[in-house]
């Protein structure tokens, strides 16, 4: 059972190696990730009251999410310093993993209990939920589009 389960990761895993399927525009690209991001968002299960994912048009990724005692989370990050994007679950729940280059994403918290944070990090993770190969291969083939952009301030 357990090795079936393995597979099903993996090859869900492999899914964000493929080839550009499509010439994108930007905002092509950029439409489909954050589309498929609202249509597959897990993070209300997860107790998180409010979400927000962002691509700018001068090449910033922006993602904020606020859980039910007003903390929040932001991650902003150039997507230059994309290095790498998979999805590592299955089609019933998983995650979104972009990586970056070291230190490269800003990450800070607001009203946190144990106080704030403002730190540099080199992931950001999303979780997504019923999100079949299709839509993880599409996704994946847009991050793969916007990577290819040349993004100057």
């Amino acid at each position: 059972m357990s090795f079936v389960l393995g597979s099903k990761i993996l090859l869900l895993t492999l899914s964000c190696f493929i080839p550009k399927q499509a010439d994108l525009t930007f905002n092509e690209a950029k439409d489909q990730i954050v589309n498929q991001y609202k249509l597959h968002n897990a993070e209300k299960d997860l107790g998180i009251k409010t979400t927000n994912l962002e691509i700018s048009e001068n090449g910033f990724i922006r993602y904020r999410k606020t859980d039910s005692n007003n903390r929040s989370e932001y991650y902003s990050v150039k997507l230059s310093e994309l290095k790498d994007a998979c999805y590592l679950g299955d089609e019933k729940a998983g995650w979104l993993l972009l990586k970056f280059t070291a230190e490269a994403v800003i990450y800070q918290t607001y009203n946190d209990k144990a106080g704030n944070v403002d730190e540099m990090l080199a992931e950001i993770s999303i979780p997504l939920k019923n999100i079949n190969v299709d839509d993880i291969n599409s996704l994946c083939s847009a991050i793969n589009t916007l990577k290819q952009f040349d993004f100057k301030l």
